[in-house]
């Protein structure tokens, strides 16, 4: 009984507390297997509603026109143009060829920001080249007069605000139906200050044409990101510089798939690419970057994720057809997003559109809402790679109707 009584209680706290100590560590173990459900399953497009928000308002004098990238500059939207056709009236005749300009802008309210009105204009009322040609490529222009075989251009491919009155717009300059790796092609930088209706070019080539053709921009923690394109592959490599420095080739450096690295020839490419364009910005609400990219020779959207601006990337995966027969340059618009929705904008072309034409396309804006993480069930387990990637339900917008296989079942008039 002495022994008993010596050692029984202690005896049985140590059950106790043995006990339920192996009950914490199921528990926690619990705990920590539901917090792994918690995933971002980037087999799927996380697309919960697509629908039409508006269309970029054309002046009257203007008959078509692409791009549609996007920066707010004294508070105001700035809306960017590649390729801008005119009607020929409003050129002076002779001579009548001057129909067009490379590079044009619009600036509209976040009230009503597809109520785009034209920015610079020239006395006829034509828009004014907002990166402007040197001397020499555009008197090259006024010489062999041939817009649509020979002339220099330059593009506008992306665009960051530096301050809230300075926007830096990046373009790419050729001579068309030239060799793109000869010295007549590169990426250039021009700076644009509020209440100018004409950029400053920065003199030379930011990349020059036996580089990469970073040009698609990103803003996120300070820096600016570039991605390559037309790299003549199913990837390209990214560039990145503090913001304040931008315009500066000597503050890029490049991701050689380890760390950012100041040698170019170094750079890794990462980035999943479509010649008709792609566009990359960061979602708070999923927490992850987003590339939506439309595919070579198609209407279909497509969205890669990633955790880092660099990646890796995520396969792209389809998420929904857009209408039009020809459509391209995707545009992410951060500063008309909020929450789980982004605005994105396409451009498209109605090319069997007869007379009377009543819809020749344009560039169009579009809401995608994403949902966030899913958290599979135990009896629900989370798509595996190859598995279907779109819900059994189709999903209903205002005015775009998807159905599982991406495509729009059903279009507003």
């Amino acid at each position: 009984m002495r022994v008993s009584k010596r050692y029984g209680w202690p005896h049985a706290i140590v059950a106790v507390l043995c006990v339920a100590a192996v009950g914490l560590v199921i528990i926690l173990r619990s705990m920590a297997r539901t917090s792994e459900q918690a995933v971002f399953d980037t087999t799927v497009n996380h697309v919960q509603e697509v629908s039409k928000v508006g269309r970029l308002a054309v002046p009257a004098n203007i008959r078509g026109r692409d791009g549609g990238g996007s920066v707010v500059l004294g508070g105001k939207i700035l809306w960017l143009y590649g390729d801008t056709f005119y009607a020929p009236d409003f050129s002076p005749n002779p001579p009548a060829a001057d129909v067009w300009r490379s590079a044009t802008a619009s600036y509209s309210d976040f009230s009503d920001a597809y109520n785009a009105v034209q920015g610079g204009v020239d006395s006829r009322g034509n828009p004014v080249q907002i990166i402007p040609l040197t001397a020499e490529e555009a008197e090259y222009n006024r010489v062999k007069n041939d817009p649509v075989n020979n002339r220099y251009v330059v593009w506008p491919s992306g665009q960051i605000a530096q301050d809230d009155n300075t926007a830096l717009l990046f373009f790419m300059r050729f001579l068309t139906n030239a060799d793109k790796s000869s010295a007549t092609s590169g990426i250039g930088v021009a700076t644009l200050r509020t209440g100018q209706n004409v950029a400053t070019r920065q003199p030379g080539y930011l990349f020059g044409p036996n580089e990469p053709s970073f040009r698609v921009s990103m803003t996120h923690g300070g820096y600016v990101y570039l991605y390559a394109i037309n790299c003549e592959t199913t990837t390209c490599p990214v560039a990145r510089a503090p913001i304040a420095r931008a315009s500066e080739r000597s503050a890029y450096t490049f991701w050689d798939g380890t760390t950012w690295n100041m040698d170019v020839t170094l750079a890794k490419p990462v980035m999943p690419v479509s010649n008709y364009g792609f566009t990359v910005m960061w979602s708070d609400a999923l927490g992850k970057y987003i590339q939506a990219m439309i595919g070579n020779f198609s209407r279909q959207v497509y969205f890669s994720f990633a955790d880092a601006p660099q990646g890796p990337w995520s396969t792209p995966v389809k998420a929904f057809e857009v209408p039009g027969e020809t459509t391209y340059v995707p545009y992410f618009h951060p500063e008309l997003s909020q929450g789980q929705s982004v605005i994105m904008t396409y451009t498209r072309n109605n090319d069997s559109c007869k007379a009377p034409c009543t819809d020749t396309g344009g560039i169009e804006a579009m809401k995608i809402t994403f949902t966030p993480s899913q958290k599979p069930s135990a009896s629900t387990p989370a798509p595996q790679s190859g598995s279907k990637t779109t819900s059994d339900k189709p999903v209903q917008s205002g005015s775009i109707k998807i159905g599982p296989d991406g495509k729009p079942a059903q279009t507003a008039n």
